[in-house]
């Protein structure tokens, strides 16, 4: 994987940016 395209993805997926949440059968559809 070339370095910058790593960095991108790092910037992507940075705890700050990510939404967590327990998806369960009575979860919303809309994630």
């Amino acid at each position: 994987m070339s370095e910058s395209l790593r960095d991108v993805l790092a910037t992507w997926f940075t705890t700050g940016l990510l939404q967590v949440e327990r998806v369960t059968w009575q979860s919303p559809c809309e994630i």
